[in-house]
């Protein structure tokens, strides 16, 4: 299990600037990445005989996107903040495999990603979060969804 826990992420535009705090905040334009103050994953494998299990859980803590806001003191736009705030996200990932061993090994395998199917957040054009055009940040969270996928491994 991996766990990160970030105390600071602060960036300085031009020498003399100020400088800019991005922990918490999503990768965007001039930002040093996403700042996620909590981060896990966790990983367990269970192999018996032939058969082989895999669980991944990666953790996405939440955030808070600030550089963005739209309200101002004058015109407070509490409903177009809330889109720059997203909740933690956990994304569960399992493969089974088998393996046959005769002179040579062949390994079937077989799995499903994002197994509850957690929906990436929604990040509207021109908000402060979007990042690529996809009204999500998908360079960051799960924009496709549960998926399922098999193959076949053969060494000789």
């Amino acid at each position: 299990m991996y766990y990160t826990y970030l105390i600071s992420l602060e960036k300085r535009s031009l020498p003399g600037a100020p400088l800019e705090e991005n922990l918490g905040q999503l990768d965007g334009e001039g930002r040093l990445g996403a700042g996620f103050k909590h981060k896990a994953s966790a990983n367990i494998n269970y192999k018996t005989g032939p058969f082989k299990l895999n669980w991944q859980v990666n953790y996405l803590g939440k955030i808070q996107d600030t550089l963005g806001g739209y309200s101002t003191p004058d015109e407070p736009a509490p409903e177009l903040d809330a889109l720059n705030s997203v909740g933690a996200k956990i994304y569960n990932d399992i493969q089974f495999g088998w393996t046959v061993e005769d002179g040579r090994s062949l390994e079937f395998y077989m799995g499903v990603d994002n197994v509850f199917n957690v929906k990436a957040p929604f990040l509207p054009s021109g908000f402060a979060s979007n990042i690529t055009g996809t009204e999500t940040a998908a360079d960051t969270y799960d924009p496709f969804g549960r998926r399922f996928y098999a193959g076949v491994n053969i060494k000789f």
